[in-house]
């Protein structure tokens, strides 16, 4: 009889056990679904916003052009708002244009997952992984960048222009090392020369342009007209808005230094991107 009574103790608590275990499992797959469900929707089109696109298309229901109206007045509410639910509105590249604009103006890396476009997506996450390494001074975030030109100019604008002390930690790659070494006995020596000892003619002609001009940060401005205009002549894009220094003071006539030259909000480098001008109203 004691023994029944034992076995039937065990029995009750392996049940008990065994409802407890299915009921965390239930909890933790209903957690999953609402989770993903919130991940893979963040565009949301809310009654505010349609409210909004709805005002939108009847105020450019008269005007010459109604979907060219309607796709600048959705994308200038996007800007303005910070806000790219607007944007599933749209359709094909202008919905990826309106959304690629509010990511990088917000930094988000979730938003820009939702440009369709590869290449758009790709260069939106490069952005932003660029402002979170520099961001957060940790130049091994520069690694999340895919585009190489931007990944190296992360890690410089951290790091400061590679030497020979850091190249092989940095590069690995032992002609481009043997480049920089050349390159700073020819800056030191004065002497160009010295850079035809490089292992091809394009680490060559890099190593000539480095000891012909005085550009550390390679963004084509040397340092004369950096210290001129402002900018450091370490850092390729002093006020990272995404352009670089010479494209703001030889190209688009901003200010190197101020990431926001017109002051509407927005950054010189999605301006540029989007077709806008960075220097005040209206387009490039």
């Amino acid at each position: 009889m004691e023994r029944f009574s034992q076995l039937e103790s065990k029995t009750k608590f392996l049940i008990l056990g065994a409802g407890v275990i299915f009921l965390l499992i239930i909890v933790a797959v209903v957690w999953g679904v609402v989770v993903r469900s919130s991940d893979s929707e963040p565009l949301v089109l809310t009654s505010t916003v349609r409210d909004q696109v709805n005002q939108i298309t009847q105020r450019c229901s008269e005007a010459s052009n109604p979907d060219e109206c309607i796709k600048n007045e959705i994308n200038s509410n996007a800007r303005l708002q910070k806000n790219a639910s607007g944007c599933v509105t749209l359709d094909g590249e202008e919905k990826d244009s309106c959304i690629w604009l509010v990511a990088y103006e917000n930094k988000d890396e979730e938003l820009c997952r939702e440009v369709e476009d590869v290449g758009k997506r790709t260069d939106c996450l490069d952005i932003v992984f660029s402002h979170q390494a520099k961001n957060s001074g940790d130049a091994s975030l520069c690694n999340k960048v895919e585009n190489e030109q931007k990944k190296n100019t992360c890690k410089n604008d951290i790091r400061g222009p590679v030497t020979s002390n850091d190249c092989v930690e940095r590069y690995n790659d032992a002609d481009f090392c043997s480049m920089v070494s050349l390159r700073e006995e020819a800056v030191e020596k004065k002497d160009p020369s010295i850079c035809l000892g490089a292992a091809n003619e394009d680490l060559a002609a890099q190593c000539y342009d480095f000891a012909q001009v005085d550009d550390p940060d390679f963004d084509g401005l040397e340092t004369v007209y950096e210290l001129e205009a402002g900018s450091d002549p370490r850092i390729a894009d002093t006020d990272a808005d995404g352009l670089n220094d010479n494209e703001e003071v030889n190209e688009y006539g901003t200010d190197p230094t101020n990431e926001d030259t017109d002051g509407d909000s927005f950054s010189d480098g999605s301006e540029v991107n989007n077709g806008y001008n960075p220097n005040g109203e209206g387009t490039l």
